[in-house]
């Protein structure tokens, strides 16, 4: 589950429940109204060839990472290395940064902050080769 309060700044929080309460009932919960807003916003947009990654930090979003996988897991597991790559070089991401990982149909596979994707690493160990 996503914590919009480690992820968003209160001002954008405010932003998000005040289009959640313009919604029609049955109201989306906040990780439902992030991902369909992600969705919309990412309407259309093909990871060329492969999966995409793309971080949003203070300055906007960047694409932070795509490549080849042979599944989700993979794909998720080679995110979680670029990052935790950059992290140690002292590359521009923050931990707080969120990083949403596409599917090359341009389908969102997940969405969370880097901290959790380098957190991740561990469980993907046996899952990725």
């Amino acid at each position: 589950m996503l914590q919009p309060e480690g992820v968003l700044t209160p001002k954008l929080t405010a932003r998000l429940d005040a289009w959640i309460a313009a919604q029609p009932e049955p109201r989306p919960s906040r990780d439902a109204a992030i991902r369909r807003l992600l969705e919309e916003a990412l309407a259309g947009v093909a990871a060329p060839g492969g999966y995409l990654a793309t971080r949003v930090g203070v300055d906007g979003p960047v694409e932070e990472w795509s490549g080849e996988a042979k599944d989700d897991a993979e794909a998720a597991h080679k995110l979680g290395q670029h990052l935790k790559t950059r992290a140690e070089e002292g590359g521009p991401a923050a931990p707080e940064d969120t990083v949403t990982l596409t599917r090359p149909d341009g389908e969102i596979v997940t969405v969370a902050q880097v901290r959790e994707w380098i957190g991740r690493l561990t469980g993907w160990k046996g899952a990725a080769g």
